[in-house]
């Protein structure tokens, strides 16, 4: 009976570590959004290698940056502030300064972005022998 039992475990360890060897990539996504009467603000950092893909959609949605450094991009206005780094974006909205409109574009911005963001599905798990 314990001969069974130890065959029976031994299978069921060898099944779980085949299962347990899929490799995918892990994507490290923070995003926080805060807002008061008074301001909005969308923060997000993630890995550096979607900077250039949240560079590209902030540029479509707001057009040329008004600023660009070695290691950040910025777009500013009246009532509002893009800061884009390697691997961090921070969005900043005064409501008392901006539309009721832009202030909804800045809050569909952060969305796309966390749309952009998301982790990849990760890969199905090799069936057993």
């Amino acid at each position: 009976m314990k001969a069974i039992i130890f065959l029976i475990s031994l299978f069921i360890g060898i099944c779980v570590m085949a299962q347990n060897n899929t490799t995918h990539q892990s994507t490290k996504v923070s995003v926080s959004i805060s807002g008061t009467d008074s301001d909005y603000s969308y923060l997000a950092k993630f890995d550096e290698e979607k900077t250039s893909t949240i560079q590209t959609l902030v540029q479509k949605e707001m057009g040329k940056p008004q600023t660009t450094t070695s290691t950040k991009t910025i777009w500013e206005g009246k009532g509002y502030y893009i800061s884009l780094s390697s691997g961090r974006i921070l969005i900043e909205g005064d409501k008392k300064k901006l539309t009721k409109s832009f202030l909804t574009q800045l809050e569909n911005l952060g969305d796309k972005i966390s749309n952009a963001l998301e982790s990849p599905k990760p890969p199905k798990v090799p069936k057993t022998p």
